[in-house]
């Protein structure tokens, strides 16, 4: 400080931003050279700092980059001296201290540029946030940002949009569906655990998918490493009405369903697995008898007492240097088990008359067992390029039990009193993969070539799924009760004791690019926010379903011994009650219609240009152009394979205001 002069003070104030992408260099300081008089830089790059009148040195420093200092600054009394700074990254810095060279995406000020500079409509929550609501999977975080609800615990709905209107991405890449007859993903099994953010679109751009009306959901896994960590955690809780109770219901496990798959105890009969899906095809007398001993005569659940749930988790973060090369991994395995028990009460009412078509009370069970892999790789090549390689892997079944009791009044006056059950497991399997990198090239470091590969597995399998109904009739006021008894369909139903295997699988193959080009406004404080962007995404996907049941049928309705009905259904599909003539024989009702194989094929490529007109108003607009190939064939061969082959023309504009607030 040259001279000092005692009078009103003055303010020194401006903007601090990065030469390289204009964004603000949050936590930078801006100080009197040589003094503790200092402010820090503000979440948009904004500082102020009151002085007394007179002539200073300043100085703007921050770790990893080059201090910028300016002398003889004249601050005078009353007014406001305007002082901006470009500061640029300084290699040395970088190249010594590792961790300054990795940007952590997962913390709430990443997320807040994230948002500032993205040109369309977009809200999210970083891990930050995440971690401070304990939720467990990504269906409970995404439940918690603006305009996103949640149905049935895993499909997303985007201002009041279904799941299907939704598009999912997972680190760039379309996410695929473990579903069998929609389009949609499943965020429950997707452990909170291992998320690095969450972005929500819901404004449309060249650069995002144009098949979505409510929204384009991104979901970005860790990769980053700050340091060398090992993390472990274990955690049980109890639930009210479930934990310790004695009546909780139960199908028969096998060995391996702790770890969210069955082992084969539930899988199609080896007598019977290599017949064909026709509904016309019976069985013979041996394959039915070797058949019945491998199927399962198990119709109601064992009650057994329910343990508390429980939750593990294991993290590592490692970093290496070779070289030149900075390799950091990311490493996460997650387990839990759980079980929920609860009371579903069903009613539906006759329009006009008021009165019940039916009346029940579902007693629901549900033991849910997943375990999440995360296996992260980045690279870094220099301080401008960088390599990522991220992989995800989910195991998640689900032993469901139901039992549904109350009236039915459709088939009798008085009503008809049920006493159904159903016992259902269902295991998924998902892996996710992705090979990309990021890397800034041009003599200014002024353009950003990012690519990426992935592939994307599903299995979904749906094993031995088994339902029954018994029903009697209420009886008029001095009548006996009758006993109940089972229904029997005379020629099959799903409903009706049968027993249901379906099985799902889905390979999908993406390559993605994209060139952007920042160019230097007027106003150097703005440096490199023109941007001109172009890229390509292609998708191939396959998928193969088929689905097989087999109910247990009258073999001969002139000579079937109709007081088998009123046996229980433990008793009543004995083996000495499968006869041909006066028992049961086992029917399969599967059609040629209930498989199919399909696959899709996608291509787009698109051209955008964003114009900042100030620092808080921009403008953008591009043009995306899809062709996309669809093509379905059933297992019936008489019917025609489905194809259909469209072009998409799809042009984009948008103005931003930003305006800064806290997600």
């Amino acid at each position: 400080m040259s001279g000092l002069a005692l009078a009103q003070p003055g303010t020194l104030a401006g903007k601090v931003t990065d030469k390289k992408t204009s964004e603000g260099v949050i936590g930078a300081t801006v100080l009197v050279t040589g003094t503790t008089l200092a402010a820090p830089v503000n979440v948009d790059g904004t500082y102020t700092l009151p002085l007394d009148a007179g002539t200073y040195n300043i100085t703007m420093t921050y770790v990893g980059y080059k201090p910028l200092t300016f002398p003889g600054i004249v601050i005078k009394s009353g007014q406001t001296t305007a002082l901006n700074g470009l500061m640029e990254e300084s290699a040395t810095s970088l190249t010594e201290v590792t961790v300054t060279g990795v940007k952590q995406t997962g913390t709430e000020v990443a997320l807040i540029q994230d948002l500032k500079k993205s040109e369309v409509v977009v809200s999210g929550m970083s891990n930050d946030q995440i971690v401070k609501t304990l939720d467990r999977d990504a269906a409970e975080v995404v439940k918690r940002i603006p305009g996103v609800t949640i149905q049935n615990n895993n499909f997303i709905v985007i201002r009041g949009l279904a799941e299907r209107y939704n598009t999912v991405l997972l680190n760039d890449a379309l996410t695929p569906s473990a579903e069998v007859d929609t389009r949609s993903f499943s965020f429950d099994i997707l452990p909170s655990s291992v998320i690095d953010r969450i972005l929500i679109f819901k404004s449309g751009a060249s650069e995002l998918p144009g098949e979505f009306g409510g929204g384009v959901v991104k979901v970005y896994t860790k990769n980053s490493v700050l340091e060398n960590t090992t993390n472990f955690s274990i955690s049980g809780w109890g639930r009210s009405g479930t934990t310790f109770g004695s009546g909780y219901q139960q199908s028969s496990r096998s060995s391996t369903d702790w770890l969210g798959f069955d082992n084969g105890l539930r899988k199609v009969p080896a007598a019977i697995g290599d017949q064909p899906y026709n509904s016309k095809a019976e069985l013979s007398r041996d394959q039915l008898q070797q058949a019945i001993g491998d199927l399962h005569n198990e119709w109601k659940p064992a009650l057994s007492t329910a343990l508390p749930d429980l939750r593990a988790s294991l993290g590592l973060t490692r970093k290496f240097e070779i070289g030149k090369v900075y390799l950091s991994n990311v490493t996460s395995a997650s387990y839990s088990n759980t079980h929920e028990q609860y009371d579903v009460l069903r009613q539906r009412l006759e329009t006009g008359s008021g009165s019940y078509s039916y009346n029940y009370n579902d007693l629901r069970s549900l033991t849910a067992s997943r375990l999440g892999v995360i296996h992260n790789w980045q690279a870094r090549l220099n301080d401008h390029s960088r390599i990522d390689f991220r992989n995800f892997l989910n195991q998640y079944g689900t032993d469901e039990v139901v039992r549904r009791t109350g009236l039915d009044y459709v088939q009798s006056g008085n009503g008809r009193e049920r006493d159904n059950y159903a016992l259902h497991y269902q295991s998924r399997t998902i892996y996710s993969g992705q090979l990309g990198g990021t890397h800034d090239v041009g003599a200014a470091r002024n353009s950003t070539v990012t690519w990426a590969t992935g592939y994307n597995y599903v299995f979904r399998d749906e094993p031995d799924y088994r339902r029954f109904r018994t029903g009697r009739d209420v009886p008029n006021p001095g009548e006996p009760q009758m006993p109940f008894r089972v229904e029997i369909s005379q020629v099959g139903s799903q409903q009706d004791n049968s027993t249901y295997f379906s099985k799902l699988k889905e390979n999908t193959y993406m390559a993605s690019g994209q060139w952007e080009q920042r160019l230097t406004g007027r106003d150097s404080t703005r440096a490199n926010q023109y941007k001109l962007r172009a890229g390509f995404y292609t998708e191939y996907k396959e998928r193969n379903y088929a689905s097989r049941f087999f109910s247990y049928v009258p073999g001969n309705e002139e000579f079937h011994n109709y007081d088998l009905d009123t046996l229980s259904i433990d008793k009543i599909f004995a083996p000495r009650n499968l006869d041909p003539k006066t028992g049961f024989v086992l029917k399969e009702g599967t059609t040629n219609f209930d498989s199919y194989r399909t696959d899709n094929t996608l291509v787009a490529g698109y051209l955008s240009a964003v114009a900042p007109i100030s620092d808080r108003f921009s403008i953008s607009g591009g043009v995306r152009l899809e062709y996309n190939r669809k093509f379905l064939r059933t297992g019936d061969s008489a019917t025609p394979a489905y194809e259909e082959k469209r072009y998409f023309f799809l042009p984009s504009f948008a103005e931003r205001h930003l305006q800064l607030q806290r997600p």
